[in-house]
């Protein structure tokens, strides 16, 4: 486990709730306008480590309907190959703490992470948990592969962790869009979706040089 300091720009958000009127991102907020950040937890990121592996499975799930379906699989492909485009760029998605990331950005501060990269930076979060360090980790799963499936599952709105997904969990078939959380915290101001001083915020607060990543 690695805990690094990383730009808005460099993680991707996992939530797309407008959080206009939740408690936890005016307190997150507060506390890091008045430099409070270090007293906060960090925020928890993970990467997906082999695209290529995923990729197989993904085509081990469609094969079922490769020859019955072969228009509905090619919008699938098309769908994960643009996701794993957007990870080439953006590798970093949030695990926990989507609000205190939008807080941190809406400060132009950085976001102070734990990257999990290993099986056993689980057990490590679990402690962290116990003692209070983070307030929780809400994911139940026992291995690293597994939050890659289910983050996968998230975007790719499948009903099922690859290769056990079907062809297609709705009608839609659209991969979410993927936002840094620099791109969603300009739309929300953009769109007048947060609160009127977070916006004010935002606008007049210094913007900071795009970092090289630090480890720490």
């Amino acid at each position: 486990m690695e805990r690094l300091t990383l730009s808005p720009a460099q993680v991707l958000a996992t939530d797309d709730f407008c959080p206009e009127a939740d408690l936890s991102l005016k307190i997150y907020f507060h506390v890091l306008s008045h430099d409070g950040g270090d007293s906060l937890p960090p925020i928890i990121v993970g990467t997906i480590k082999s695209p290529s592996a995923w990729k197989d499975l993904l085509e081990e799930g469609y094969s079922r309907w490769a020859r019955s379906e072969p228009a509905m699989v090619e919008i699938r492909r098309r769908e994960y190959n643009s996701l794993f485009r957007g990870l080439s760029a953006t590798p970093y998605y949030i695990l926990d703490g989507n609000n205190r990331a939008l807080a941190a950005a809406l400060n132009r501060k950085n976001l102070r992470v734990l990257h999990l990269d290993a099986d056993r930076d689980l057990k490590e979060i679990e402690r962290l948990v116990a003692t209070g360090e983070i307030f929780t980790f809400p994911h139940r799963t026992q291995s690293i592969e597994g939050l890659e499936g289910l983050f996968l599952q998230h975007f790719l709105d499948l009903n099922n962790i690859p290769p056990n997904h079907s062809l297609a969990a709705s009608q839609n078939w659209i991969t979410k869009r993927l936002t840094s959380v620099a791109t969603r915290t300009y739309d929300l101001c953009t769109h007048n979706l947060l609160p009127g001083y977070m916006i004010r915020r935002y606008s007049k607060a210094k913007i900071l040089r795009e970092p090289l990543i630090e480890r720490v």
